[in-house]
């Protein structure tokens, strides 16, 4: 197998992967923090507005569910598998940099594909970038946008293949374990 289709698989899995860590990170543990803590700004809101001494009860009633509901959010930001998430997203920046550099050393100088003229014409130059002289031919395309190029395609297959999809809402907040069910 040539060296560009390497590159280019090199960076598809690369991208793959670092597309399935952003996408699980936004996953169902994000969302349900995120809910979490509107509640929480909800319920503080309710508890001020009932802060009277004829609402006494009601106000101390929602200010301990708000607690219940912050001890539950500081109990699930606690669990710590984000930051193990985002060391091997870094690890895979990493790579990915190092893979890309190296490329470009490796195969500077010469070009890696040749398109017809009349079919790159627009963008000749663009391709031959920073070889726009005269010993290279026109309709070649160097390695500097060759490894752009397969950056960018192989990020849009990922994300063609594994689509970031939103769960779908609730209806009614989830309830806690120091919720009253009310009937």
């Amino acid at each position: 197998m040539e060296l560009p289709a390497l590159l280019f698989f090199g960076l598809l899995l690369l991208n793959v992967t670092r597309w399935l860590i952003k996408r699980s990170q936004t996953g169902f543990l994000q969302q349900h923090k995120s809910r979490l803590a509107r509640e929480i700004a909800s319920l503080r809101r309710q508890a001020e507005a009932l802060n009277t001494p004829s609402t006494y009860a009601k106000c101390a009633k929602l200010q301990r569910l708000a607690n219940a509901k912050e001890q539950e959010l500081s109990a699930l930001q606690q669990h710590g598998d984000d930051d193990v998430r985002a060391r091997i997203a870094g690890a895979m920046a990493t790579v990915k940099v190092i893979l890309m550099a190296l490329a470009v050393v490796m195969l500077w100088g010469r070009p890696l594909l040749y398109i017809p003229p009349r079919l790159s014409s627009p963008f000749s130059k663009l391709l031959l970038f920073p070889h726009t002289s005269s010993y290279v031919e026109m309709g070649s395309v160097t390695v500097v946008p060759w490894v752009a190029l397969c950056d960018r395609v192989s990020l849009l297959i990922a994300r063609s293949l594994f689509p970031l999809r939103a769960l779908e809402p609730r209806t009614k907040p989830l309830q806690t374990v120091h919720e009253d069910k009310e009937h």
